[in-house]
C-alpha cells in the first residue's frame, strides 16, 4: 500500500489544480472530492482514515491549508444515495464494521448499477443524485469509550464512537447575544449552510450523525441553547451566530422546541432562511393549556434538587420516547449523559418551562407572515408523538399548506435522531 500523500494547497495550485472551485477537483487525472477536515493536532487520525479508504481501493490524499487537513478521495469510493438495496448495510455502526472485502463488494455493486443505467435509457430525465459523505467510524475498543457508553451492546458502540469523533473533530465556538453566552459546533464545507436547532434537551451534538455524514456537502452549525427565558433571546442568539459565521442564508432543521424557534426566526428574519425542516413540533391548541402547565411545572421544579429533576426527566424521556426505538441502548446513554452531566438546573427550567410558556403565550402565526417570500418546507411527524398531539401537528400543517410531509412509524418524538439512517437521506434530498 502506498503511503498517504499529504500535500499543501499551494503545491496543488502550483501544479495547476483548481482546488478552491467547489467540492471536486482533478489531481493526477483522478477526480477527487473534498471530505472530512481535521485540525493539525488530529494528523494521525486523518492519516488513519485515509488509509482505510486506500485499503478499500479508493485513492486518497490529505490537503493541508491554514492548519487544517482535508481528506480528499476518489469519486469511486463515494457512496451515492439510491433507493434502498436489500441486505445492503447503511447504519453507521454497520459502516464501522465493514471490512475491506465488503467495501469492494459494495463498490462493485455501484459499478454494476451504473452500467445497467447506462444501457437502459431513462423514460424521463433522471433527478440529480444526492451525494452523502459517508465516512468510516473510527475503530476502537469499548474500553476507549467514556461512561455511560462503555458497556453498550456491540451494535451500538459504533454510534458512540461516531459521537466522540464528532466532538473531537468539529470546532466549538462561542457567541454573545442578549446577555447570554452561546456555544455551537461548526464544521463542514460548501457554500450552503445548514443550522440545526435542538429541542429542550438542548445540546448541539445531538445532531452528530448529520454533522458527520453531511460535512462534505454543507457548512454546518449546531448550537447549544443557553439558559434563555424567551423565544426572542434564542432567535437573537442564532442571528448573532450567523452574523459571526458570515452566513447570509441557511437551511433550518428544527426539532421540537427547535421547530418553534425556527418559526419565530422565520417570521422575524425571513431573509436569513432558505429551506425549512420542522421535525416533531407544532403550535398550541389551545395555547392556554400549554402555558398553565409550563408555569405549574416551573413552580414544582424550583423546589427540587438538580439530581431529582434530571432523574425524573430522564425517566420520562425513556418511558415516553425511547421505548423500542432503533439503537435504544445508545440513546438511553446519550440522554442520561446529557441530562445528568451537561445540563444545569437553571438551563432545564428555563428551556422546558419559561421558553415554552413564552412561545405559547406570546406567539401567534399566520400563513402569510411565514410564507413571504415562499420557500420549501418539509414537516416531519410520527404516528406516536407523545409531546405534540395530532391537533397541534394539524395546526402547523395549516400554516404551510404547500409543505412536503414525511411521517415515520413507531419511532416517537425523536424520530429525526433515532431513525436517522432512514430519515437522513430523504432530508438531504430535500435540502439539495
Amino acid at each position: 500500500m502506498s503511503p498517504i500523500l499529504v500535500i499543501h494547497v499551494s503545491e496543488l495550485e502550483a501544479q495547476g489544480v483548481n482546488y478552491h472551485q467547489g467540492n471536486y477537483f482533478t489531481f493526477q487525472n483522478r477526480q477527487l472530492r473534498k471530505g472530512q477536515s481535521f485540525r493539525a493536532t488530529m494528523r494521525p487520525q486523518a492519516v488513519a482514515f485515509a488509509e482505510q479508504y486506500q485499503q478499500a481501493g479508493s485513492f486518497c490524499i490529505l490537503v493541508e491549508q491554514d492548519g487544517v487537513l482535508t481528506l480528499c478521495r476518489e469519486e469511486l469510493a463515494t457512496l451515492v444515495h439510491r433507493p434502498p438495496v436489500p441486505n445492503r448495510p447503511t447504519a453507521p455502526q454497520e459502516l464501522a464494521e465493514i471490512n475491506e472485502t465488503k467495501v469492494k463488494e459494495d463498490i462493485n455493486k455501484e459499478e454494476d448499477i451504473r452500467e445497467i443505467e447506462a444501457v437502459k435509457p431513462p423514460a424521463e430525465p433522471a433527478a440529480p443524485k444526492v451525494r452523502l459523505n459517508f465516512l468510516f467510524a473510527p475503530k476502537s475498543s469499548s474500553a476507549a469509550l467514556p461512561e455511560p457508553y462503555r458497556h453498550l451492546p456491540r451494535e451500538d458502540q459504533g454510534l458512540a464512537q461516531l459521537l466522540i469523533q464528532v466532538r473531537q473533530n468539529f470546532t466549538k465556538q462561542k457567541a454573545r447575544a442578549s446577555g447570554l453566552t452561546w456555544e455551537y459546533w461548526t464544521g463542514g464545507s460548501g457554500q450552503t449552510g445548514v443550522l440545526f436547532l435542538p429541542g429542550t434537551v438542548q445540546r448541539g451534538d445531538m445532531w452528530f450523525a448529520y454533522l458527520h455524514h453531511w460535512q462534505g456537502d454543507f457548512r454546518l452549525l449546531a448550537p447549544t441553547y443557553p439558559a434563555a427565558s424567551t423565544i426572542d433571546q434564542l432567535v437573537e442568539g442564532i442571528r448573532q451566530i450567523l452574523k459571526q459565521e458570515q452566513l447570509r442564508r441557511v437551511h433550518l432543521l428544527g426539532q421540537s422546541l427547535g421547530g418553534m424557534v425556527a418559526l419565530a426566526l422565520l417570521r422575524k428574519y425571513p431573509v436569513l432562511v432558505d429551506k425549512v425542516v420542522l421535525s416533531h413540533t407544532g403550535v398550541g391548541v389551545p395555547e392556554s393549556d400549554r402555558v398553565s402547565k409550563a408555569r405549574q411545572t416551573e413552580r414544582q421544579l424550583q423546589g427540587m434538587p438538580h439530581q431529582q429533576i434530571t432523574s425524573l426527566a430522564y425517566q420520562s424521556i425513556v418511558t415516553k420516547h425511547l421505548s423500542g426505538v432503533p439503537h435504544e441502548p445508545f440513546w438511553r446513554a446519550y440522554f442520561q449523559e446529557t441530562l445528568t452531566r451537561r445540563t444545569s438546573k437553571i438551563e432545564f427550567i428555563s428551556l422546558n418551562c419559561r421558553v415554552v410558556a413564552d412561545f405559547f403565550q406570546n406567539y401567534r402565526f399566520q400563513t402569510a407572515s411565514l410564507n413571504d417570500p415562499p420557500r420549501p418546507v418539509l414537516i416531519l411527524n410520527t404516528d406516536n408523538d407523545h409531546t405534540f398531539d395530532p391537533a397541534e401537528q394539524a395546526a402547523l400543517q395549516t400554516l404551510f399548506p404547500e409543505a412536503q410531509t414525511l411521517t415515520c412509524t413507531g419511532t416517537g418524538h425523536y424520530s429525526v435522531l433515532v431513525a436517522s439512517e432512514t430519515v437522513m437521506p430523504q432530508l438531504a434530498e430535500f435540502l439539495h
